[in-house]
């Protein structure tokens, strides 16, 4: 599973050519640069530096360990998972012989170290897959140990085979900005002390201990917030702890249905707390039904935050603004507004993005799906606005940085326009799809829906699209306590609301149909091999994990309904082990169920049921 979540926020277009030329000083292990180690291009920084400072790293496994003393240090990987800082070392083991710390992750930072940058690389301790007999091996394995202030990281993979994977210590104020990468660790593998934001992330944890962990010990207003992030890991792990003062704020985070079910947040403290227990979430959700504790409740937290106002500057209380800085970081435009899938922008919208590095001009692409984006323009500034768009509709936008030797292709990105009159738009892309034949019954009914113009909906169900029920009133997107009988079809229909009325929705129907018995999923096999597959449903691409308990040809096709091979994904011999498959379905292939089968040494072994949407 660690490397599923790798390619959900993973930007594979990181390969570029021009950003060296943007740099003070390159880095380059064949010798083609101005060093051939990371450490030698910190310590050319002028002494007491006052200004950024760039040093870009080719491609590489670069195994050392990094210290930083010097300020405004910005260090830029070529490629997100090709530059590699690595190192293997248990803190346990480093301090038998040393008083601190310092020098017991890959990346040491001074206690008075400010402005430093991490962007497009992978920091990783793997103490333990170097060392896998030696006793206790998960204990203390730090990816980035130090204090420091204003320390950004920008699409990093920040990996260790042990807890406390990223560790900014500083309880004076430090202030530290993290978005779009990916932890994974131990116990309390993200563990900050002072101000931390993080958003658009990704979080594996492998204990049942804690993912995250904070210290705000050093002021009422120190704070950990997390927005728009997903939390997995191995079943039954758990979210976070503190044993002193903290404050912890989750908005519009995902968390995967191998998170224990017990409290999101514990105290395993013994001295009192001076603020008290301070757990804030907003529009938190599990694939499943969702747990008491993390219902909204912002209005709880000081001040009664809105949602639209926790950002980094409000984090940072207003003297630091992170995201004012990011331009140029990377090689391609990032950090979209509208934000990506956020928020109705109204028919008359400024797009806006942060600069790529070297990019002299920008290829705009606008559509109406992610596969039909069409080239509408060049621009040489950050921002541009689109003409003639409809109200209530999704729009799908993309742009290339175009710099004098490359052209670096961007994610594609949506916003929606919403309508002029204020009332609640439409739901749409219903899940079941309006329509469908479900060969086994389905456990949810969900939809999309424009977070600004809607804040609750009115679920009904029936047998007959005229007649249809009252069954919930609710602010979640999906509906979970239905009932359905086999060979039976169903109608549904969801009514957004808001504070100026409600707007009815379409009527929907799926067909509960197990007669067509080309698939079975529930065959009578001593192993289930097929573990985990997520997101399900999914759009463009998900992640399936399975097991092979011995050696032999495994073939893995994606099935119809019928039973007939879509789609070949896997055929090869494996050794026995757990496995990871990335499973991107053809363009060709409808909207629909279908069914992922393995077969193990020619016998079909087992089955599972994707949904694509």
């Amino acid at each position: 599973m660690k490397n599923l979540i790798f390619t959900l926020f993973l930007l594979a277009f990181c390969t570029f050519k021009g950003i060296a030329q943007c740099a003070d000083v390159i880095v380059s292990q064949d010798g083609n640069g101005d060093f051939t180690s990371i450490q030698e291009a910190i310590e050319s920084v002028p002494a007491n530096n006052d200004i950024q400072f760039i040093i870009y790293i080719k491609n590489g496994v670069y195994d050392e360990k990094l210290y930083f003393e010097n300020n405004y240090i910005t260090l830029i990987g070529e490629h997100r998972d090709s530059t590699i800082v690595t190192t293997a070392e248990l803190r346990r083991v480093w301090r038998e012989t040393h008083t601190s710390d310092w020098g017991a992750a890959t990346v040491n930072i001074d206690n008075s170290t400010t402005d430093l940058t991490f962007a497009n690389m992978t920091i990783r301790n793997n103490f333990a897959d170097v060392y896998p007999d030696f006793p206790d091996n998960n204990d203390h394995t730090f990816a980035i140990r130090g204090g420091g202030h204003r320390i950004i990281i920008l699409n990093c993979n920040v990996i260790t085979t042990g807890g406390d994977t990223l560790s900014l210590w500083n309880t004076d104020g430090g202030m530290f900005y993290h978005n779009n990468c990916y932890f994974e660790g131990y116990v309390d593998y993200v563990a900050p002390r002072g101000y931390c934001y993080i958003t658009d992330s990704d979080f594996y944890g492998y204990n049942d201990h804690a993912s995250i962990w904070h210290d705000g010990t050093g002021g009422e207003d120190h704070k950990f917030v997390i927005r728009r992030s997903v939390f997995d890991g191995v079943p039954g792990f758990a979210l976070g702890r503190h044993h002193k003062d903290a404050a912890f704020y989750l908005l519009d985070c995902f968390f995967t249905d191998n998170m224990q079910t017990s409290q999101g947040i514990n105290w395993t403290g013994s001295e009192a707390l001076s603020w008290g227990h301070r757990y804030y979430y907003y529009n938190c959700h599990r694939s499943l039904i969702d747990f008491p504790w993390m219902y909204d409740n912002l209005e709880e937290a000081t001040g009664s935050p809105e949602a639209d106002e926790i950002d980094a500057f409000w984090t940072f209380n207003g003297e630091w603004d992170p995201e004012s800085q990011l331009d140029g970081l990377l090689p391609f435009a990032f950090l979209p507004y509208p934000r990506n899938g956020e928020g109705c922008s109204g028919i008359t919208p400024t797009l806006s993005w942060t600069t790529g590095n070297c990019a002299l001009s920008y290829d705009i692409y606008l559509g109406d799906s992610p596969e039909t984006v069409e080239f509408i323009g060049n621009v040489e500034s950050n921002a541009f606005s689109p003409e003639n768009l409809e109200e209530a509709t999704q729009y799908f936008w993309k742009i290339d940085a175009i710099s004098s030797t490359d052209t670096v292709q961007g994610q594609v990105w949506s916003f929606n326009t919403g309508s002029n009159n204020g009332f609640p738009d439409q739901v749409f892309n219903p899940v079941p799809g309006d329509g469908e034949n479900y060969i086994t019954n389905i456990t949810k009914l969900d939809w999309d829906y424009l977070s600004c113009s809607t804040d609750s909906f009115y679920i009904y169900f029936g047998s007959q699209p005229d007649q249809l029920a009252l069954a919930a009133i609710q602010k979640y997107p999906a509906y979970f306590s239905f009932s359905a009988q086999d060979d039976s079809t169903y109608f549904w229909r969801v009514d957004s609301k808001n504070d100026l009325g409600i707007t009815e929705g379409q009527v929907w129907s799926f067909t509960l149909n197990p007669t067509v018995n080309a698939i079975d999923e529930t065959q009578d096999q001593d192993k289930n091999y097929f573990e985990t597959v997520f997101p399900n449903p999914f759009t463009s691409k998900t992640h399936l994990s399975y097991s092979i308990p011995d050696k032999g040809i495994v073939e893995i096709n994606l099935v119809d309904t019928n039973g007939q091979i879509v789609q070949n994904l896997l055929q090869k011999s494996q050794p026995a082990g757990k496995y990871n498959l990335t499973i991107i379905p053809e363009n060709t292939l409808p909207k629909g169920v279908y069914f992922c089968q393995i077969y193990h040494k020619s016998q079909l072994a087992d089955t599972i049921k994707v949904v694509i949407q």
